[in-house]
């Protein structure tokens, strides 16, 4: 039995993965790049556009409050926390939204450099990359578009389940048929399954 990859070591020095499969599919947020990258940027341009429209609070101030907030509680609710912290007016809450989908960032998002080797090793070994990530498609290809794929994105394709969903396509069923490959060549990495989730039939 093959040992699928330990996507908890990503960020350590050394990631192991088998060569047994043809197709390798990976989640996008926290497996291919750190999700805090983006979201704490996302922060930096709202709070950027709440100085300039309401002139509080200071940009420095809920900059440095959203990062605490982050760290203790993540993403799930921070514009509640801008509210209680700060009494910024619900109307805002949509521009949030905005940004989350639609942002412009300052930085570039960078790949863990273990996962883009990994990645590069891949491709060398005439594998096939794919991303396959859940979520808004708006948002995650607006993610897509500001990662730093150092050539990768040659040989990458991107797959959104929930257009998958929505057209009632089963994703490893598309994946094998895309690829023209047996579904148990199909090895999927999720950030759900920190540890990495061999897809197959059998599964």
């Amino acid at each position: 039995m093959s040992t699928p990859i330990d996507i908890a070591n990503v960020t350590s020095a050394n990631v192991n993965i088998t060569n047994d499969k043809q197709v390798y599919a990976f989640e996008l947020d926290s497996i291919i790049y750190p999700k805090q990258d983006y979201d704490l940027q996302v922060y930096y341009l709202f709070a950027s556009f709440i100085e300039f429209t309401e002139t509080f609070p200071p940009q420095a101030e809920l900059i440095a409050f959203s990062k605490t907030a982050y760290e203790q509680h993540g993403a799930e609710g921070m514009f509640q926390r801008f509210q209680d912290a700060f009494g910024i007016p619900e109307k805002y809450g949509e521009q949030l939204q905005y940004l989350y989908a639609n942002a412009q960032l300052p930085l570039p998002l960078l790949m863990y450099p273990e996962m883009e080797q990994l990645l590069k090793e891949l491709v060398a070994a005439g594998k096939q990359i794919c991303i396959l990530t859940a979520g808004n498609p708006i948002e995650k290809l607006n993610k897509i578009k500001h990662i730093q794929w150092n050539g990768l994105q040659q040989s990458l394709k991107v797959y959104f389940l929930d257009e998958l969903k929505f057209r009632e396509l089963e994703p490893l069923s598309f994946l094998s048929e895309s690829y023209e490959v047996n579904s148990d060549q199909i090895a999927y990495y999720s950030s759900k399954d920190i540890n990495g989730l061999l897809v197959t039939d059998n599964n």
